[in-house]
């Protein structure tokens, strides 16, 4: 009977070890996804402050031999650049005709103060304008009755690598070293 509960010792040692080792794991692979996102953040857009890259958080949870790794961001504009959108002017520029718009900035004249601006139509629509030397305009901001923003997957595709490229070697080695540990 004690090769039989030789064996049971072992096998229960390797369970806690394998348990322990997968949380490790999930816990690199976490670290990981994490940096693969900011990664596809970085690549994909060009950072203003930071907000978006920063506010991306990964979490691993082993429960019932199933591993999770969670992406996750609180940043409210996060859903529109992972799936797009369509945002539809509400309250602006109710006064020119056909309101309400948006004003969508041109370059570094649309993201100064305002200072004074002048109203003009254009063969493409409406525009915010800035007096310049000789009469002559400089468009700050165009006027659009929505906007149309593409999709630019940033967690998901971190996750898809995450699962091509790592996870199996990962779980691998967790497995040879609970294995060791459990010996």
């Amino acid at each position: 009977m004690s090769g039989l509960r030789d064996f049971t010792d072992r096998l229960v040692g390797f369970d806690r070890a394998l348990d322990a080792e997968l949380r490790a794991a999930g816990a690199r692979l976490a670290v990981t996804a994490l940096e693969l996102a900011r990664q596809n953040v970085r690549r994909q857009f060009r950072a203003r402050s930071g907000r978006l890259e920063q506010s991306i958080r990964s979490t691993s949870r082993l429960a019932g031999g199933a591993l999770t790794i969670t992406l996750a961001t609180d940043d409210p504009k996060a859903p529109a650049h992972e799936y797009g959108a369509t945002i539809h002017a509400k309250n602006d520029f109710h006064d020119v005709p056909g309101g309400p718009y948006l004003a969508i900035p041109v370059g570094r004249q649309g993201r100064s103060a305002f200072g004074q601006l002048v109203l003009v139509k254009g063969k493409n629509g409406w525009a915010l304008a800035r007096p310049g030397a000789k009469g002559r305009l400089t468009i700050a901001f165009i006027l659009r009755k929505q906007v149309k923003i593409p999709k630019r997957p940033f967690l998901r595709p971190a996750l898809g690598t995450l699962r091509s490229r790592y996870l199996r070697d990962e779980l691998h080695r967790a497995t040879e070293r609970a294995a060791t540990r459990s010996r």
